[in-house]
């Protein structure tokens, strides 16, 4: 499982949200495997200062997001149909990404991100014709690459006006509307 969440944030006080999910996961039965860092390369979040020109309380912004990679039973998985490149694998296995990420206008979702987020995830964790769930669906990017890469996938989201924008985004692909 990849998980993509915040190193940290500031709703509700100072929360270290990736450590935090971490130790969450490991109580319900996850193991972890490793972090990938992603550098964003762009900082949004320009409010968060806690003090302006002080050293009264400062907040430094981390312009990065985590994956965090979990498994279950065993990591290590019987070998089948690969879609990766050497070029690709030798840049996934590095745990620093830099990409930009997306634009909530664009897409119209207030936590969208790129393709290639789970582009990278789909290519380095997942063999040809594997299925793919994501329980945060959005506006169904994951669901997008999952069906550009050759996997079946099943998307999951409360929000019904996410659910048909993600609909939308996938008839569109498909070139059904």
């Amino acid at each position: 499982m990849c998980l993509n969440v915040p190193l940290d944030t500031n709703k509700h006080g100072k929360q270290s949200l990736g450590a935090d999910i971490i130790a969450v996961a490991k109580e319900c039965g996850w193991k972890y495997q490793n972090t990938i860092i992603w550098n964003e390369s762009n900082i949004s979040r320009r409010t968060a200062w806690g003090s302006w020109l002080q050293a009264s309380a400062p907040y430094a912004i981390a312009p990065v997001e985590l994956i965090v990679v979990f498994y279950k039973n065993e990591y290590k998985r019987q070998k089948q149909t690969s879609t990766i490149s050497k070029e690709e694998f030798l840049l996934y296995t590095n745990g620093l990404w830099s990409f930009s990420g997306e634009s909530k206008k664009r897409l119209k979702h207030p936590a969208p991100f790129p393709r290639e987020l789970p582009r990278r995830c789909i290519q380095l964790f997942s063999f040809l014709e594997d299925t793919i769930f994501d329980p945060f669906s959005g506006s169904g990017t994951t669901i997008l690459e999952a069906n550009a890469l050759g996997r079946f996938s099943v998307g999951l989201e409360i929000e019904k006006e996410y659910c048909e924008l993600s609909k939308k985004r996938i008839l569109e692909s498909l070139s059904l509307v």
